[in-house]
Formats: C-alpha cells, structure tokens, sequence
C-alpha cells in the first residue's frame, strides 16, 4: 500500500543534493519537485510518521531550559498536557487536550522574518482545527501563562470527539499516501487539496506508462492553482525536463511534445 508523505522545501533540498549534479536527474526514491504547492510523487524514502517520530524523539531529549521549568510547573499545578505533540503535519511545544490548547515557547530564533512567517502558517493551520495557540517567549512568567490556560474553558465531550475525526482524517491524509504538501495554512486546504489529489491519480494512471514507453522517467505533477497542472517527466535523450499543461492532454500530445524535444525545439504546453 502506498503512503502518504509530507516534505519541506529543505528536506527535498537535502534530496536534490543526494541525487547529483542535476536536479532533473533524481533517483526514483525521491522523485519530487521544488515550487508547487502540492507533489504527488512516486515514492520517498521515509514516510511521515517516522520522520514526525523521530523528530519529536530528538526535541524530547534536546528540550530547551524553558520548556523544562514551564512542564514541572504544569505537573506541580496538575496542568494535564502533552509535551512535543504531534498534530500532523506539525509538532507543538505543549498540548493541553482538556481544552484544546497549544503552547508555543519562542527562543530568539523565533524573531527572523523567515521562521515567524512559518509560524504564522501554523497558527494558522492550528486555529482552523479549533484549538487555542498560545505564544509566549521563553522568559515569560509562569503565573501569566497558568491565569490564560485557566481563562478557558474545558471542551466538551462533543468537541472532543468531534476533534478527533480531524485529526484522523489528517493522520491518513499525511501517513497513508503518496501526497506531498508544504506546510498547509488551513485545514480546509487540506480538505481541497485532497479531492484534487484524486482526480489527478486519475490522470496518471492514464499518462505514465505513455511517457515510460518513450523512455522518459516521469516525476510526477506539479500543481500551482487551477487549470495551472503539470505533468513532469525527464527526457535523458534530449537531457530536458518536460512540462505538460494537463488540460487538454492527450497520449498522442505527449510522444508528439518529446519528439519535438527531442529534436530542440522546445514547445510551451
């Protein structure tokens, strides 16, 4: 059964490294490409739930002295929590899941425009599913944070229960598929992105073994928005990578496009 995987930008770096000198040239193991908002690759090498795992593992053991004194508080005030919790395809600091709070310590590597517009999206993606992200530095008073997680109320049966089909409809949408999506800013992308992942199976199932039949090696789709879906595959006789607008797509458009490579004339598709 295939899986389904969630990879960021530097981790398909860190492949493109791997592979050679040429990023069209990449090992079928990890056959994706850079830019879009959504991969649907072959295959890679790690699924999420491990690598989500294993990095969880490495924050637990290399906890920050923050996170340290702010759990011993939660336990000697009997604060039930879950520290380094995974919510796919994020990990937070503290889960509070009597009241579906998330609390996030900030060190100052949290001050760099880069990381607080990752962790914008985050908050982002979180709120969407219901829950409450707090946001503190790391020398924050522990009696402000106790009186803001007080100042909530606890959920009720019906909210927990009803965050928990979210959250396993997100573990099965990032554990069991070939999907590949870059931090998601809502839950609702992920829910658009899904019924968009099934057509273009779809697609594939068609197009594939066309383009493997001309020896070429197909990488996958790269989708940027509406009517703005490629199908990607390299050519090692012209050494080219081909992008083909899918709207309108046929079998016989693909072997006349790679021929026309083949020849060096590129043709925009």
């Amino acid at each position: 059964m295939r899986k389904w995987y969630t990879v960021e930008t530097h981790l398909i770096k860190l492949a493109e490294g791997i592979s050679g000198a040429s990023p069209y040239c990449v090992p079928t193991s990890v056959s994706f490409l850079i830019g879009a908002k959504m991969f649907i690759p072959d295959k890679l090498n790690q699924s999420t739930s491990t690598r989500l795992k294993k990095f969880r593992q490495k924050l637990l053991k290399k906890e920050t002295l923050a996170e340290i004194k702010l759990k011993t508080t939660f336990e000697s005030s009997g604060v039930r929590h879950k520290a380094q919790h995974i919510i796919p395809p994020y990990i937070v600091d503290f889960y509070l899941y009597q009241k579906k709070i998330v609390i996030e310590l900030d060190g100052s590597i949290h001050n760099k425009a880069r990381i607080q517009q990752a962790d914008s999206r985050k908050e982002s993606f979180l709120g969407s599913l219901g829950l409450f992200v707090f946001r503190y530095k790391n020398d924050t008073p522990h009696h402000e944070i106790l009186q803001d997680i007080n100042s909530v109320p606890d959920i009720s049966q019906e909210e927990k229960e009803e965050f928990c089909k979210k959250i396993w409809f997100l573990k099965e949408i990032f554990f069991q598929s070939d999907l590949i999506i870059e931090r998601p800013a809502s839950f609702q992308e992920i829910l658009d992105l899904n019924k968009q992942v099934k057509r273009l199976r779809q697609i594939k199932a068609r197009f594939k073994d066309t383009v493997e039949a001309q020896n070429c090696q197909w990488l996958g789709f790269q989708v940027f928005g509406f009517a703005q879906e490629y199908a990607v595959f390299y050519d090692p006789i012209s050494k080219k990578r081909i992008e083909l607008n899918i709207m309108g797509a046929s079998k016989n458009l693909i072997k006349e496009t790679i021929k026309l490579y083949r020849k060096g004339i590129k043709v925009q598709i």
